[in-house]
């Protein structure tokens, strides 16, 4: 079962809970490691992270007296996730470095490169843009030198960084092929959030003709766009002003008709109260 699917991660974290509790009677280090680790991820996923946290560093001290170099890094890679969560990049990129540094020891190259990706992100969210590109295209060469499924968000996350740089023309450049190869896995959530940032690049270049086939491509998926994600319903809303601003009333008209449509199909979706 996938941690990671809504409506089955608290049944997940009740077994999780139960493997830990069993794997505490083995006698095999390893598996009272993956026992316990299971349910600190459960934990992590459901964002009660205040339980995970301390799970984990107990994790890490386990794996380091037991001599299981490989579980450490999966405990760090873990907290590096739970920390970015959080909002701390300084933990997480610190975490980040030491797990890659020992990723490396191991030979673990998928490992090293999400650890490098995960540096650039922390450095791209704190606006250190230069250190950020550096990072990020070690984490792209990486990921394609392994044919990895990753470098299309490795690559993505590039492309946003262009962007922050105000170079919108090699934005489109990296981010069109990554949306294509986003829709071709069925990955709608992630491609409909990189049309979003075209829809930006196109109207920075003055190229209304495709910002009106990114915006098409949204409307027909718009069902995907989840109406809680206010991040991504602001950028659909500063596409709209743009294009205003622009004098392209007929798109911004369009995609602030979207906007409503999401809306709408969030309050439908709420519950009644009653009075």
């Amino acid at each position: 079962m996938s941690l990671t699917r809504k409506g089955a991660i608290h049944e997940a974290l009740t077994l999780a809970a139960r493997m830990a509790d069993e794997s505490d009677t083995l006698d095999d280090p390893k598996a009272r490691f993956f026992g316990r680790f299971t349910y600190a991820c459960a934990l992590g996923r459901l964002g009660r992270v205040d339980e995970a946290l301390p799970l984990l560093e107990e994790l890490i001290q386990h794996s380091q007296e037991h001599g299981l170099p490989f579980e450490r890094g999966l405990t760090l890679f873990e907290r590096v996730s739970t920390s970015y969560r959080r909002g701390q990049l300084d933990d997480a990129e610190r975490d980040a470095i030491d797990a890659a540094e020992l990723f490396v020891s191991l030979g673990a190259r998928w490992h090293v490169a999400s650890m490098i990706n995960i540096q650039g992100v922390c450095a791209l969210d704190r606006g250190e843009l230069s250190r950020a590109e550096t990072l990020l295209r070690q984490a792209l060469d990486r990921f394609e030198a392994l044919g990895a499924a990753d470098a299309t968000l490795a690559a993505v996350n590039l492309g946003l960084l262009t962007l922050k740089q105000g170079r919108p023309e090699d934005a489109l450049h990296i981010l069109t092929p990554a949306v294509r190869r986003l829709h071709a896995q069925g990955d709608h959530l992630h491609e409909l959030e990189v049309r979003l940032h075209l829809l930006d690049a196109y109207a920075r270049l003055g190229r209304w003709t495709g910002w009106d086939e990114e915006l098409n491509a949204l409307s027909a998926h718009a069902a995907a766009l989840p109406a809680s994600r206010a991040d991504l319903l602001r950028l659909l809303e500063e596409a709209a002003d743009a294009a205003q601003d622009a004098g392209w009333t007929q798109g911004a008209a369009r995609a602030r008709a979207l906007v409503r449509s999401i809306g709408a199909r969030a309050s439908a979706a709420a519950p009644a109260t009653t009075g």
